[in-house]
């Protein structure tokens, strides 16, 4: 079994939190507020780490789900996250040559994330149209 990001898994582990998503991506939450454990799935969830984190992101209607991951294991989930996107405050995005870089803040705390446009040896398929269709959702 590689050690990898992977389609399945992002679909398996972002599904388990929500449905009807309007894109679904890969993602490194650069800086993490202490203050996403509000948003934690399992409220026994003690700690998440808070920089250069792998994730998977999962955008809806009404909410962006994050699934962060081991750094030691990509392919083991460390937290489910589900953000209320009436809690995102003051939105920033930035493009970059390869990548989006989305800041927000919770409870005045920040959040960043890289969106990453390339999927070069991982198995994500669509991540380019999956980040601009995120970019775009949260924009409006």
């Amino acid at each position: 079994m590689a050690l990898t990001l992977s389609e399945d898994a992002k679909n398996e582990l972002l599904d388990e939190i929500g449905q009807n998503y309007i894109s679904k991506i890969w993602a490194t939450l650069v800086v993490c507020t202490p203050k996403i454990l509000h948003y934690a799935i399992n409220p026994n969830q003690k700690r998440v780490q808070w920089i250069n984190t792998y994730a998977y992101i999962g955008l809806t209607d009404t909410h962006l789900n994050i699934v962060t991951l081991s750094s030691l294991n990509v392919t083991v989930p460390t937290g489910q996250f589900s953000i209320p996107r009436k809690d995102i405050e003051q939105l920033s995005i930035i493009k970059k040559s390869f990548k989006y870089i989305v800041s927000f803040q919770l409870q005045g705390e920040l959040v960043r994330m890289n969106l990453s446009l390339t999927a070069i040896g991982i198995n994500i398929k669509n991540q380019i149209q999956n980040v601009q269709t995120l970019v775009k959702a949260l924009e409006n």
